[in-house]
């Protein structure tokens, strides 16, 4: 029954010393006389031991789990937003990359062995009594989902940085989609670091985040654009491949971005972070729009005689209806 994965997840230890007891008592069955004599005692030390540690942990030096894995999660989104937005300038060679450190750009893979250490401080964290801003029932395992994207986010920022070592294709090819791309990855970046602050002080994803999103999503369109209007066109087959391969592992790194935003979203409704304002995030909101900080708004423009303009994220689309041909009279009028 020890082994069963899910009693061993959570109750290994608990199950070795309930074993270790049966042992010990059966052990000593050929003294009937001292078979309850060792059981108490057994308990006893059991009961001891086990309120010495809990005081301890809790009053005298406190480590708690749930504090480690908070951070944890929190510093290896910062590493991911680090990694991409400095890829950019390093894979074009632009001007501004020439004297960047490349020291930041492996710290991605501390993410990749991340799995182990996050399941075991969610386990212990699971057990602790409510302390600091961690309430009963907090969702701990919606880091571990948040752990989950990192990894998945942090494996497409190794293949890029695979490309960084080996470069086959040259300069010239590169640069020719190179404006996008560079624009990605640096708001991309700046977007992981935003949602690491957000963790860090728990408070829900600003809206800085949400546009920095959003203009990745419009550098990757524009990327797309410029790959289908056959901007490589006359270009050696295999000189083109890596770039279009490195163009699809940043779209696929703006997609688990806008993911990781999602579920920093939904950890903030389920463990009720709070606003600069101390106003607790509605637990009904489904997306960053409906909440005060992210309105979708639709604006009347008839005296402009425009079509409604409406607003996502800080982002203005309007939309102007395409004009006809109307015959009028002496009047003026149609």
């Amino acid at each position: 029954m020890r082994f069963l994965p899910q009693l061993k997840a959570r109750y290994d230890y608990g199950l070795m010393v309930f074993i270790l007891t049966y042992s010990l008592v059966s052990v000593s069955s050929y003294r009937d006389d001292e078979i309850l004599d060792i059981a108490e005692k057994r308990v006893i030390t059991i009961l001891a031991g086990a309120l010495i540690s809990v005081f301890v942990s809790i009053f005298v030096w406190p480590v708690w789990a749930g504090d480690d894995l908070h951070k944890l999660v929190a510093k290896n989104i910062e590493k991911l937003g680090n990694s991409i937005e400095g890829f950019g300038n390093e894979y074009f060679k632009t001007q501004d990359g020439e004297d960047t450190s490349k020291s930041f750009l492996p710290g991605y893979r501390s993410v990749l062995n991340s799995k182990q250490s996050e399941e075991s401080l969610a386990n212990f964290a699971r057990w602790e009594p409510c302390h600091g801003a961690f309430r009963f029932h907090h969702p701990w395992q919606q880091y571990l989902k948040i752990g989950s994207l990192s990894r998945e986010c942090a494996y497409h920022i190794d293949a890029l940085n695979s490309f960084l070592i080996s470069t086959k294709s040259p300069l010239e090819v590169r640069r020719k989609i190179q404006e996008p791309c560079i624009n990605m990855s640096k708001e991309t970046g700046k977007a992981l670091k935003e949602l690491a602050i957000s963790i860090q002080n728990m408070i829900p994803p600003s809206s800085s985040a949400y546009t920095q999103i959003d203009k990745s999503k419009v550098a990757a369109i524009n990327l797309k654009s410029m790959v289908k209007s056959n901007s490589l066109e006359g270009t050696n087959f295999f000189e083109v491949i890596p770039v279009v391969t490195v163009a699809s592992l940043l779209l696929d790194v703006v997609s688990c971005t806008e993911k990781l935003a999602e579920s920093i979203q939904e950890l903030s409704t389920l463990a009720k972070f709070k606003n600069k304002d101390n106003k607790v995030v509605a637990e009904d909101s489904n997306s960053p729009c409906e909440e005060e900080d992210h309105p979708q708004e639709t604006c009347s423009c008839e005296n402009n005689g425009l079509a409604p303009l409406h607003i996502y994220h800080d982002v203005v689309i309007t939309i102007n209806p395409s004009p006809t041909n109307l015959s009028t009279d002496g009047n003026g009028r149609p």
